[in-house]
């Protein structure tokens, strides 16, 4: 039979925007789907997992009673009241003890908040625990009241509380990480280049400086001895109105005025040839003049054609994308690919491009040795073989023989992974995002 295999289940933008905001606040919580039996608990946070002692697959499909917390102090009446909450269709809070995996009690206010959809039926419910010794701080999810993951257009959190977030505003939030994606970028490709441009500017003030001192100095030397006062030094004094007394040394511009006059005239002639408002008038000054022109332009040829290429060098990377991305459209139109699959196409490698920048991990490992190949692949996937139960107390040469045979994909929200049917040839290992298990278009699970 053929295999049909995507990239990723559909994600869930609702449920990925409501898993951000209460794992930002500390949140303590479980999200049951109201659709199934029992509401089965289709995710659950790190915070209720260290409050309870369960892991998440101890948790995971289980009624969102909690059953599996009930316990010798449990009382009867507090049950009865989550049981109630969970059939009908408002929120409720409910002082309850529950027990740990280890036995041990604790006494937790349980907020139970159902999501009801634009018709008015309840999608699924988020229960959320805090203990009560701590602040409560579950009136930021007072009145939960959004639109369904299928609908199109969310209706606004309805709660009185100063503290509650609307699902617009939960919305914005999510838009303004783009301009740390855009920030990250940007640093990512002018980091480089603006510190050898701030260095170029540096070396040509640096070097209108030392003109501006010789230029200074020429005209200090000669003005004594010239005897028609022609230097610039004594056209500046007659320019500003501070003549020159030669019975009064003290006469004449200051040596701020005589500095900036000096270097707006070395800069004017390096970067052009002058505006005439400062000009030479003596064989030295015009020597001198003409030996600041030649050192201009070959700070033109030099300075400034490194900043050109430094400005290339910025939107090189965008560039590379625009190349790819033309290849891509020309493959859908040789091809004629049906529209779905020609989005799925884009999608995809714009999605791949954000995470990797254009640039094949499996390639570049090739042009190395296999040993370093092994070194490489074995700091690339530390996180996940330190951290996933299977591979611990494997030998470091067991682990160096597994990193080699991982590869790296990335898939786009809105894909799937694996079909009901598929032949599977694969082991996969999630390491950022979120995916979904689905039966009959129902979400089963969030991992």
């Amino acid at each position: 039979m053929p295999v049909r295999r995507g990239h990723v289940a559909p994600q869930n933008t609702f449920l990925g925007i409501i898993i951000k905001k209460f794992e930002g606040q500390n949140k303590k919580f479980i999200i049951a789907n109201a659709r199934v039996q029992n509401c089965a608990i289709i995710y659950c946070n790190d915070g209720f997992c260290e409050m309870t002692g369960f892991s998440r697959p101890d948790v995971m499909q289980r009624p969102c009673t909690c059953d599996f917390l009930h316990g010798e102090f449990t009382n009867r009446h507090a049950i009865a009241q989550v049981a109630q909450a969970l059939m009908g269709s408002e929120e409720r809070k409910v002082e309850i003890t529950y027990h740990r995996k280890d036995g041990s009690d604790f006494l937790c206010n349980t907020h139970i908040i159902p999501v009801k959809n634009e018709e008015g039926m309840v999608m699924m419910f988020i229960l959320n625990f805090d203990y009560i010794l701590e602040e409560d701080s579950s009136d930021s999810l007072e009145g939960l009241n959004h639109t369904s993951p299928a609908k199109a257009e969310p209706t606004l959190f309805t709660s009185m509380s100063p503290q509650t977030t609307t699902l617009i505003g939960l919305l914005k939030t999510a838009r303004l990480l783009r301009l740390v994606r855009v920030a990250r970028k940007l640093d990512r490709y002018s980091e480089y280049g603006a510190a050898v441009l701030m260095l170029l500017m540096c070396i040509f003030a640096l070097i209108a400086h030392w003109l501006a001192c010789i230029w200074y100095a020429i005209g200090n030397v000669e003005k004594p001895y010239l005897e028609h006062k022609i230097g610039w030094l004594d056209n500046l004094g007659v320019s500003i109105g501070k003549r020159y007394n030669y019975s009064d040394p003290s006469s004449g511009p200051s040596i701020k005025d005589k500095y900036v006059t000096a270097l707006y005239f070395t800069f004017s002639s390096l970067t052009s040839v002058g505006f005439g408002n400062v000009s030479p008038n003596t064989n030295s000054e015009k020597i001198f003049s003409i030996c600041v022109m030649l050192i201009g332009s070959l700070m033109y040829a030099s300075i400034f054609g490194n900043v050109s290429a430094i400005i290339q060098r910025l939107y090189s990377g965008t560039a590379r994308y625009h190349l790819q991305m033309l290849r891509v459209k020309e493959f859908i139109r040789f091809h004629q690919i049906p529209n779905p699959l020609r989005q799925r196409l884009e999608e995809y490698f714009q999605h791949a491009w954000n995470y990797t920048n254009g640039i094949d991990m499996n390639m570049v490992l090739k042009g190395f040795p296999e040993c370093l190949q092994a070194d490489i692949c074995l700091h690339l996937n530390a996180s996940l073989l330190q951290g996933c139960k299977a591979f611990q107390g494997a030998t470091k040469g067991c682990l160096r023989a597994l990193a080699m045979r991982f590869k790296t994909t990335h898939s786009p929200p809105g894909d799937t992974l694996v079909h009901c049917g598929d032949v599977l040839t694969a082991l996969y290992f999630l390491s950022r995002g979120s995916i979904e298990i689905l039966k009959d278009d129902i979400v089963v699970a969030i991992l």
